[in-house]
């Protein structure tokens, strides 16, 4: 497998497409879905994963019960 060039969009950087990469958190895009949170994904639209898929969901609020 080769290595998968990163293009920049409005939120940050993304896969263009198959391959491995390694990106810092803090510069792969993120996305704010409404009642989901903030989330960002590790693959290409283009080329989605059929073995592996991995997201990361910033801190969320918790909430206690009494």
């Amino acid at each position: 497998m080769q290595e998968a060039r990163l293009e920049e969009t409005e939120t940050g950087l993304q896969p263009a497409g198959d391959g491995w990469f390694i990106v810092n958190v803090s510069e792969i895009g993120w996305a704010r879905v409404g009642g989901g949170g903030t989330w960002c994904s590790f693959e290409a639209p283009s080329a989605p994963s059929p073995l592996l898929g991995i997201g990361v969901s910033a801190p969320a609020t918790v909430r206690a019960r009494s």
